[in-house]
């Protein structure tokens, strides 16, 4: 039978969406010989019961970011974001759930990095967050995101760098 076939049967299938595709895509590729592991189904249905209505924004939200701060150690990465790195892992590998507190603080991180990256180059992230800037009395971007409204105070700087008449 043609994978297009098995994926168009009538076969009777497991009850949730990501049960049918997996066995679907496990028929398909290896006659009845599941392709995915039991860990992975059972990482799967966690992952289901714990997305509410903005996990999956805020997963992707977590991705967008961590794809910002691509060349920034990961521990500085997690300080950036104000997680544990041992969180922070969890929360990557779908282990931990992400609560909605973050999203703010995270969004505000996520746009000054599209500021910054609209003006320099994004393998320059991790030196820029560690340079002196003499608006914040010499203190890195890095020092002053820890701060209350730190992130605030970030996201004007890098709308400013936008500008075309900033020097």
């Amino acid at each position: 039978m043609s994978p297009v076939a098995v994926l168009t049967s009538d076969e009777t299938e497991p009850a949730s969406g990501f049960e049918r595709v997996a066995s679907r895509i496990g028929k398909a590729a290896s006659g009845d010989a599941p392709v995915l592991p039991d860990e992975l189904l059972t990482r799967a249905r966690r992952q289901r019961a714990q997305v509410g209505a903005g996990s999956i924004e805020r997963t992707v939200l977590l991705g967008i970011v961590l794809a910002g701060l691509e060349n920034v150690p990961f521990e500085d990465a997690a300080a950036l974001l104000d997680v544990k790195p041992a969180r922070l892992e969890k929360m990557m590998h779908g282990d931990e759930s992400i609560p909605d507190n973050r999203k703010d603080r995270w969004e505000q991180l996520a746009e000054v990095l599209r500021n910054l990256h609209s003006v320099v180059r994004a393998d320059a992230t991790w030196r820029w967050l560690n340079t002196a800037v003499p608006e914040f009395g010499g203190r890195t971007p890095r020092e002053v995101a820890r701060e209350r409204r730190g992130l605030e105070r970030l996201v004007e700087l890098t709308i400013r760098y936008r500008d075309p008449s900033f020097s």
